[in-house]
């Protein structure tokens, strides 16, 4: 079990779900919940949540979408045990308002505060958090491969970008679309660059967000921008051999024109191909991302 060891920093946990709660063989290009949620395992996983969750889980259609919501559904759940010192059947998970996850106190948990956030893509599910209530998170990760190379290089690079005009300020559109990978390459590949420093400006976006709790639809969104951004290198591009790449801390963040400065931001490559970004309203420890396993991940 990954243990807090700074009880007023901020964790950070992974969870892999490709490797947990085996599918059934299936000829389906994606497997499908209903061949999947029989599973013994899968089964063991899904009683150790509410009714409201196991159906939230079951209500997604492909097998791996409903194990991200399953291990989001665990993760909070850890977290709160952990961080909050009370019995698992009293973790329970609500949604504000603004979607964001909060504790629900009950019973002996009353007074007991928790700030959290999680993200999935890609089969990874990214959970962050800390004690109390003073602290806003937020935090996201992206798979390098959701978007198709190919098709960005058919419809052209910068055509693509634009479409993106609602969410990224004119800046931040020329910055993207005039980046240049820092090595030379040859055009697919050097497309490919320029999409991971596009991810990774959603990313940053997306993670700011979630910490205010208005999300995407934030009024302010194009007035939010960030500037000096480079995209960090994977662990197979440093030779390493390792989960974790480079971590970036020195990405300047703008809101209307202004630089912000009490918001702390990082960016982590992981594997050869996944950013996460972890965003807080002030200044707070994050420890290094944990990858937990079946066992870390199940109570007992």
């Amino acid at each position: 079990m990954a243990s807090v060891t700074n009880n007023r920093a901020v964790i950070r946990w992974v969870v892999d779900v490709d490797q947990l709660w085996p599918q059934t063989s299936s000829s389906a290009t994606r497997p499908l919940t209903d061949h999947w949620a029989p599973n013994e395992a899968v089964q063991a996983a899904l009683n150790r949540l509410s009714q409201d969750e196991k159906a939230k889980v079951l209500r997604f259609h492909f097998t791996s979408d409903a194990k991200m919501s399953l291990a989001s559904c665990l993760l909070k759940r850890r977290a709160i045990t952990q961080i909050c010192e009370v019995p698992w059947h009293e973790a329970n998970v609500a949604l504000d308002s603004n979607k964001k996850p909060y504790f629900v106190l009950e019973g002996e948990a009353t007074g007991k505060t928790i700030a959290l956030n999680v993200s999935h893509h890609g089969g990874l599910v990214a959970l962050a958090a800390c004690p109390g209530s003073a602290t806003k998170l937020g935090i996201d990760i992206v798979s390098m491969s959701w978007t198709n190379v190919a098709t960005v290089a058919r419809q052209g690079f910068e055509t693509w970008v634009r479409m993106f005009d609602a969410v990224f300020s004119d800046r931040e559109l020329n910055d993207i679309v005039n980046f240049v990978p820092p090595e030379s390459c040859d055009p697919q590949a050097q497309i490919a660059a320029k999409l991971r420093h596009f991810n990774l400006h959603w990313a940053m976006k997306e993670a700011y967000v979630k910490m205010t709790g208005e999300g995407l639809l934030a009024p302010w969104l194009k007035d939010l921008e960030f500037l000096n951004v480079q995209t960090p290198r994977h662990a197979n591009e440093l030779n390493l051999e390792s989960e974790y790449g480079e971590a970036i801390y020195d990405v300047e963040i703008y809101l209307y024109s202004e630089r912000v400065r009490d918001v702390k931001l990082e960016v982590q490559a992981f594997r050869d191909g996944f950013l996460a970004v972890a965003a807080s309203d002030r200044s707070i420890d994050f420890l290094p991302y944990t990858f937990l396993s079946l066992d870390e991940n199940s109570p007992t």
